[in-house]
């Protein structure tokens, strides 16, 4: 009887790929703007550099606050800064360097335009600029210079930083000229963009002073309307006519009636009140002949020698 004997060989051994390797392409990755997306690619090497199709890769990023990657290898932006996205397939892994540097591409105004407000006050909203990146996000720490140019206002700082929403404000005070042209411009320090122009609207500021203006001096029969109705300039604190002021007439010596006594300023900051009747039948005043400057108001006093002048008074609110 025959006998066979079989052996195995060395170096038979079936071959199992392992991964060795992974390359990532593109080899690096650099973005502009915030919210940019890129696909990358991996490649999984074996022992013997040969590709394996079916290796399973997991993606993972260094900083998720620079960049994300999803379970496919996308990466999207979400903060300036550098980071590393890593390929891993078993105990082989490969990576590529993230850089997100935001570029400046926008500038526009984002609030406090064309607005009205006093002299010599602060407009009611702040001027606003806002810088942008190339998608459109807000660009944080970049220098704004505001300047007045007309008006001869003043801003509450020459230079603001833009916040994390890419806007930079400061507040805007006012020339003391109502009427007169009043604008700012905000500017990019480097110049790479257009400045900016913002206007505004100066009027008068609050009721200051109020001064006799016409009707002194008359006289009239008795129980009859004057001819010239008693009126009053009203200025602001800069010496500015106030339009729209309100202004209360009445009489305070002397009798007489006065009609029509809640008035308000003209354009030219004039009020005048609607009539005043002299002294009714049996009495007769002369209208007063110098106006004399009192708290809060301005009064027509009568000459010294009458022993009841008569005293019609303009007041005006705070």
């Amino acid at each position: 009887m025959g006998v066979l004997a079989l052996a195995a060989c060395k170096g038979t051994e079936p071959f199992v790929p392992t991964p060795t390797s992974v390359l990532v392409t593109p080899a690096s990755l650099s973005f502009t703007a915030l919210g940019a997306q890129s696909q990358l690619s991996a490649a999984v090497l074996d022992q013997r550099g040969e590709a394996m199709k079916q290796a399973t890769v997991i993606w993972s990023t260094g900083s998720a606050t620079v960049a994300s990657v999803s379970a496919t290898g996308l990466v999207t932006t979400v903060g300036n800064g550098t980071t590393q996205i890593v390929a891993t397939a078993a105990s082989a892994h490969g990576s590529v360097q993230v850089t997100v540097a935001q570029a400046t591409q926008g500038f526009f105004k984002a609030g406090g335009d064309f607005q009205t407000g006093a002299v010599g006050a602060a407009l009611p909203q702040p001027i606003a600029a806002r810088v942008t990146d190339p998608l459109g996000n807000g660009i944080a720490g970049v220098p704004v210079t505001f300047a007045v140019t007309q008006g001869g206002g003043a801003v509450s700082s020459g230079t603001a930083v833009t916040t994390g929403t890419g806007t930079a404000t400061v507040s805007w005070t006012l020339g003391t000229v109502a009427g007169a042209p009043q604008a700012l411009t905000a500017s990019i320090a480097d110049g790479t963009l257009p400045a900016l122009a913002f206007t505004a609207s100066a009027i008068a500021g609050p009721a200051a002073t109020v001064e006799l203006q016409a009707g002194n001096g008359q006289t009239a029969p008795q129980g009859t309307p004057l001819t010239v109705a008693p009126a009053v300039l009203v200025h602001d604190g800069y010496g500015n006519v106030k339009r729209g002021a309100s202004v209360t007439f009445a009489v305070t010596g002397g009798g007489g009636v006065v009609t029509g006594a809640f008035q308000s300023t003209d354009a030219n900051g004039v009020a005048a009140v609607g009539g005043w009747s002299w002294d009714p039948p049996g009495r007769r005043r002369s209208l007063p002949r110098f106006p004399e400057r009192v708290s809060r108001g301005t009064r027509w006093v009568s000459p010294r020698r009458r022993r009841h002048p008569g005293r019609p008074r303009a007041w005006w609110p705070s």
